[in-house]
């Protein structure tokens, strides 16, 4: 008779990691097949202010080259309503190279939270690069020049 005090928890533990409900689901069939640079050029020279570019690599690696304007929401920071992406029509997610499947996972996890218009970039830096275009680095101030917690650039 003490069995269920086994498997009660091992049942709730399994329905709550596999969800109860299984429509909530997003294969790859639910998202659009990448886009290539001429359709992302098309985004954002028709509706600029209205298209967001999302790098969803590590801050490191948004430092090192990313594509200008692109806000930097690594996959694991993606979440449900974000601010940043409110007056967004479009959203662009791009990662580092064709076989970097981030962009692929960002896609679906903002499908599933619920986000429109969700467009994949995949290639990201490195087909802007081979289409001779420059990527925006960000510098740091060394920290000689910090003082009392603010940044003299």
């Amino acid at each position: 008779m003490k069995l269920h005090h086994f498997y009660c928890p091992l049942v709730l533990g399994l329905v709550t990691i596999t969800g109860c409900n299984s429509t909530s689901k997003i294969s790859d069939a639910d998202v659009p097949p990448p886009i290539k640079l001429e359709k992302l050029d098309a985004l954002m020279n028709n509706a600029p202010k209205q298209t967001m570019l999302v790098d969803v690599r590590s801050p490191k690696r948004y430092a090192q080259g990313h594509l200008p304007q692109a806000l930097n929401i690594p996959l694991a920071e993606i979440k449900e309503a974000d601010p940043r992406l409110a007056d967004a029509a479009n959203i662009v997610v791009y990662s580092q190279h064709w076989n970097d499947l981030l962009s692929r996972a960002a896609a679906k996890k903002m499908i599933y939270l619920g986000y429109k218009n969700i467009h994949e970039f995949r290639g990201g830096t490195d087909i802007w690069q081979r289409n001779d275009r420059m990527l925006t680095t960000i510098t740091t101030a060394p920290t000689s020049h910090i003082r009392s917690g603010n940044v003299d650039w």
